[in-house]
């Protein structure tokens, strides 16, 4: 099916949908926007490299045409901004989750061992740094 065939969303099928991701998706229509007008990339080109019709771009901008996943990517692609980049700025990157940061954790600790082990290091100095040891090697 193309893109040019999406369905608008009527307001009874966003009366189940909570406030605060409706606000999230016009955040990101916004950013969008903010984006493509500030870029050297116009609207046109985006809509050609997309294979839309002319004005469609606009629609989803304005919240005419229901905002997909599909239409986020393509303008993000052409404007060249990677996905991850333009989440994190929009939104803040999340904390690593408490499993990730025990799993390095170990992984520091086990690598801390070793090079005590093999006399390269010899443990914590006061402020906190790697004490190495020195032997002129």
């Amino acid at each position: 099916m193309s893109s040019n065939s999406d369905s608008h969303l009527s307001d009874d099928s966003t009366e189940s949908i909570a406030p605060e991701i409706l606000e999230r998706v016009d955040r990101v229509r916004e950013e969008l926007r903010r984006r493509v007008r500030s870029s050297t990339t116009n609207q046109r080109q985006i809509e050609r490299q997309a294979g839309w019709s002319r004005g469609y771009l606009s629609q989803v901008l304005q919240g005419h045409i229901s905002l997909t996943i599909l239409h986020v990517m393509t303008v993000l692609d052409a404007l060249d901004t990677p996905p991850e980049r333009f989440f994190a700025e929009l939104f803040g990157s999340e904390p690593a989750p408490l499993d990730e940061i025990r799993q390095k954790l170990a992984t520091y600790d086990a690598a801390f061992r070793e090079l005590r082990d093999r006399g390269l290091i010899s443990g914590l100095g006061d402020s906190g740094t790697l004490d190495l040891n020195d032997d002129g090697a």
